[in-house]
């Protein structure tokens, strides 16, 4: 055992003083794995002269490896280059330089870039005060019909009908708001009574006029229900008068 001792030593003989008499603790510091480097991110060098918007969101998502989901419509040709070798979030820059003339935004979210109607892009906070209805119930519909329209119970599929047709009379960029992924929320503030609302500025005006006509009602209990209803007028009572030939009339009543 001794001799094993002395051949470590030995070995490690250069060493200063402080390190020999540790030798199990450089051993295990040398072991340590090297950490692997993250990849560089992928860069990309584009020039579509006059190409159809379409075209150049194929193109962008076969060099980045990332899909480009449109939510707007795109008539006008765009002519847009890098210049040299640019970065997804360079390029997401650039396009959205380029289609804010046509009323669009690009934004990355949850690994797919989205080209969006810059008016939806635009959101706005805003307190809802309520006479009737209670804060938390309005607050879950609101979450309930944008958020999980897939679990809706038969009186929110009402509800949802309704705001449908509210957003289909404004325009059909408000309508086709139901079928993406907006980032609308509703919290209730119980001391004003009250919601407070986050929306896209272009349909908010919508959502709080829904929940004014719809959702702030006065809930109509038993007792004024009754007190509602007249009661019920009584009904007419018929007197007949009937002879009687052998029993007196005393022993009948």
């Amino acid at each position: 055992m001794l001799a094993a001792v002395v051949v470590i030593l030995s070995a490690a003989g250069n060493l200063p003083a402080q390190e020999q008499s540790k030798p199990e603790t450089v051993a295990s510091a040398a072991a340590a794995p090297v950490p692997t480097p993250a990849p560089a991110p992928i860069k990309a060098n584009f020039n579509f002269k006059n190409a159809q918007p379409s075209s150049i969101l194929e193109g962008l998502e076969q060099l980045y490896g990332v899909p480009f989901v449109p939510e707007v419509q795109l008539t006008e040709r765009i002519t847009i280059s890098s210049g040299q070798p640019i970065t997804l979030a360079e390029a997401i820059q650039l396009l959205d330089s380029t289609l804010r003339r046509q009323g669009a935004t690009v934004r990355m979210e949850g690994g797919a870039v989205r080209i969006m109607p810059l008016s939806l892009a635009t959101t706005r906070v805003e307190m809802i005060t309520l006479k009737y209805a209670d804060p938390a119930n309005v607050a879950t519909i609101i979450e309930k019909l944008f958020q999980s329209r897939d679990m809706l119970s038969e009186s929110d599929r009402k509800s949802m009908n309704t705001l449908s047709q509210m957003l289909s009379g404004a325009d059909k960029e408000r309508l086709a708001t139901l079928s993406s992924k907006i980032q609308i929320t509703a919290v209730p503030y119980p001391r004003l009574k009250a919601v407070v609302l986050r929306a896209p500025d272009a349909i908010i005006g919508t959502i709080r006029e829904f929940i004014i006509n719809e959702l702030d009602k006065p809930e109509q209990t038993a007792a004024a229900t009754e007190q509602a209803t007249p009661p019920a007028p009584p009904q007419p009572q018929k007197t007949r008068i009937y002879k009687l030939n052998y029993v007196p009339a005393s022993h009948v009543v």
